[in-house]
């Protein structure tokens, strides 16, 4: 009997085990089957990828859906239109139960492509009925934010206006439009700005061939601010620039032709034939459309002689597509120039290729016929096949829903043998507990001790002095003790460090206090960061003190001429702010405690006045919020450019930063300690003129830090100053726009080591 439970057991296990191991699988040919498809897309063997994908559906590597659309993307670019049109409906009916966003997605490129088929077609009627129903769906299912949805709506309001029902295309139009704009301030990449230029395109040539000129200069406006934007990237598609200002270039000249300008037009057309786009054939054909509509027919006529080049095709192989909407235009403008020979010559190359464009086309439609039959039957089997599935499924489920009741009968009887092993088990977690409570009381006395050992040496507050500003904050974390930050003055000169150890708890806090007190002890005696770095150095490092690693920034600032000098021990570079953000380059000597005697290097700078120096410590950049996103790099960049703009003093540089941090990470519960330091040059004090109230400070204090203040003792230098300069203070925006994460690049200031 007993083993009769475990042989159940073992069956009901290594079913749910299989099923685990099949989904995991599947998953996998998933990602594979993805990559073999767009490999072979990109070689634009198209029949190869129709057999790709067909392998890749017996096999359930890809859904129906999917395969279908591929189907359908490879019989459009083969011009198979007619079997194009029936794969994309059939991806539709496919997915039309479905809800994963993989499904929606292609479910989404489906409809966009079937609709721009249909709109470029002329069944406008046909198209509404494709498209409305997908645009719904994608709203209702919240897979409305892709450029599939976008297209949809735009290709809606073409159907409409070809309709002659225009009085909802424009909100259609709008809307996309607006997602667009909305879609290229989010994410400010290379993507979405060529999504909304190719939507504002199609939207544009719809009133063009409308012959709506107003609303086509309205849109082509549009359309040329979005691509002046993207021309503005330093990651700008040169190409993608040039062939869409040449198009913009064309339909301004169409759209002011239209509504009688002439002269503006043609100035248009000059700036389109300065582009590179405009000397290939398909930029000399598109040039016809502004030339024949301007009356230019020789220049049109010249123009038509690259169509060939353009087609790909020989006079004796025209298709009926070409020759009803390209090669007729190039009879007619040949006629209207009055270049009756080539006029005829085109007639005759009308006349030769018709009979065999007209076959070709019949076998072509036979082709797709018999295609679509069989497509048809494959169909109604793999639904058969899908039926005797579920039938199975069911029969399945029902056989393992028998198994887990007989499984459930047995086990209960075996209950009353495991309650006491279950309440050993508790026993033993319950000892466990106490353990590991003991463990978690003494870790928290440890962090209490760090805590207060961290607030023994803490920065001074410094009241206000008329050459400089500064301000601080620190916030501590849950693992109290890493961070370091202090500063004082003397003899005219503004020493300040800040930094962190790579340690924490009680450690960190000793070597933090350690080099505070150091720092303030060689500040006392040295004026170069780098002896006051050798000293903390020298101090620390020894062979028998291993595991330590203090990143650490000294910089020293002349109050009375704004020399900064500095000295980096593997701390992150700081800010420099004015009306635009620098890294300062530092000098990457080692950490602080990894090698005894180490020759440290120094630099020097020059602030202007108005300049303020920002560093941070590194907890700063790995502030989290409740989804565990980190604040990173890009984010603190974008957040002091946002700060500088509404006012670049350190008071309210560090509250906008501190308030950019709360607004991403909330009240979450932070890791690791945040120490913030600004300070801005105000201008040099003259040493001549010095009086009490320039050397006295004012004893209004400006520094918001978490210890108890301390008086400084500024003293008089004895070298003459130059005569101070006055600088305009840095223009202070009102309000500016919040992005959550902008691009801002940082250019690097200039700085000399010290010899």
């Amino acid at each position: 009997m007993r083993q009769t439970k475990i042989w159940i057991f073992l069956m009901v296990m290594a079913g749910i085990l299989m099923t685990a191991c099949n989904n995991e699988e599947q998953n996998g040919q998933m990602s594979e089957a993805d990559k073999l498809i767009e490999s072979t897309q990109k070689t634009k063997n198209y029949p190869e990828l129709l057999k790709v994908v067909d392998s890749l559906e017996t096999t359930g590597s890809i859904t129906p859906t999917k395969a279908y659309y591929w189907r359908g993307y490879a019989c459009d670019k083969m011009k198979r239109q007619r079997l194009a049109e029936f794969y994309w409906k059939a991806s539709l009916d496919a997915a039309e139960n479905a809800t994963s966003s993989d499904e929606m997605a292609y479910y989404a490129k489906s409809a966009s492509r079937l609709a721009n088929m249909l709109s470029v077609r002329g069944d406008y009627e046909e198209g509404l009925n494709a498209a409305i129903p997908a645009a719904n769906k994608l709203e209702e299912l919240h897979c409305d934010s892709t450029s599939d949805y976008l297209n949809i709506l735009i290709y809606i309001g073409c159907c409409q206006e070809g309709l002659g029902t225009a009085d909802g295309n424009s909100d259609g139009f709008n809307k996309a439009y607006q997602r667009h704009k909305e879609n290229i301030e989010t994410f400010h990449n290379d993507v979405v700005y060529k999504d909304g230029i190719t939507g504002l395109i199609n939207i544009t040539y719809n009133y063009i061939y409308a012959k709506k000129w107003q609303e086509a200069l309205t849109w082509t406006t549009r359309f040329g601010q979005i691509l002046s934007e993207y021309e503005q990237r330093p990651d700008a598609d040169a190409d993608f620039i040039d062939r869409q200002l040449a198009r913009y270039d064309i339909y301004h000249a169409i759209a002011l032709q239209g509504l009688g300008q002439t002269e503006e037009a043609a100035k248009a057309y000059e700036k389109f034939q300065s582009t590179h786009y405009s000397n290939t054939p398909k930029g000399r054909i598109d040039a016809n459309d502004y030339l024949t509509a301007a009356n230019r027919w020789d220049e049109a006529a010249e123009h038509y002689s690259s169509l060939d080049a353009m087609m790909g095709e020989t006079p004796q192989n025209y298709s009926l597509e070409n020759i009803e909407n390209l090669v007729l235009k190039k009879y007619r403008t040949n006629l209207l120039a009055g270049r009756r020979d080539s006029a005829i010559q085109v007639a005759l190359n009308i006349s030769n290729a018709l009979s065999q464009a007209i076959n070709k086309s019949k076998k072509i439609e036979q082709e797709e016929q018999g295609v679509i039959v069989k497509t048809v039957e494959k169909m109604t089997e793999q639904e058969a096949k899908k039926n005797r599935k579920y039938q199975f499924m069911i029969a399945f489920g029902i056989a393992i829903v028998i198994l887990c009741l007989l499984g459930y009968a047995l086990i209960r009887r075996r209950m009353a043998h495991q309650l006491q092993a279950a309440y050993d088990d508790l026993k033993y977690d319950y000892d466990r507990m106490e353990a590991d409570t003991a463990v978690k009381e003494r870790e928290a006395s440890e962090f209490r001790i760090a805590q207060n050992i961290q607030r023994v040496i803490a920065p001074r507050l410094l009241p206000k002095y008329k050459s400089f500003d500064l301000w601080s904050a620190v916030k501590m974390g849950q693992m109290e003790g890493s961070g370091v930050m202090d500063y004082c003055v003397r003899d005219g000169k503004l020493f300040f460090c800040v930094g962190e150890s790579g340690v924490e708890g009680v450690k960190a806090s000793l070597l933090t206090t350690i080099v505070k007190a150091q720092f303030r002890t060689a500040a006392t005696f040295e004026s170069q960061p780098d002896k006051i770095m050798s000293a903390i150095n020298n101090a620390l490092a020894q062979k028998e003190n291993k595991g330590i690693d203090i990143r650490l920034f000294i910089g020293v600032l002349d109050i009375y001429n704004g020399k900064l000098y500095f000295c980096n021990a593997s701390h992150a570079a700081p800010l420099l702010v004015s009306n635009e953000l620098h890294h300062l380059p530092v000098e990457q000597n080692v950490a602080i405690g990894e090698e005894p005697n180490y020759a440290y290097e120094a630099q020097e700078m020059t602030m202007l006045p108005g300049t303020m120096i920002f560093l941070n410590t590194e907890g700063l950049i790995k502030v989290k919020n409740a989804e565990h996103r980190v604040f990173n790099e890009k984010r603190m960049l974008g957040s002091a450019l946002q700060a500088m703009k509404l006012d670049p003093r350190p008071k309210p540089f560090i509250e906008n930063m501190l308030d950019a941090v709360h607004r991403f990470a909330g009240d979450f519960e932070q890791r690791d300690d945040m120490a913030l330091l600004a300070i801005r040059f105000k201008g040099a004090a003259k040493l001549e003129q010095k009086t009490d109230e320039d050397l006295e400070p004012e004893m209004e204090p400006e520094v918001e830090t978490t210890v108890a203040p301390e008086q400084p003792e500024p003293t008089i230098a004895t070298e003459p100053i130059p005569e101070p300069q006055v600088f305009e203070e840095p223009k202070v925006y009102d309000e500016p726009e919040y992005y959550d994460e902008p691009d801002v690049i940082i250019e690097d200031a200039e700085a000399t080591e010290i010899q």
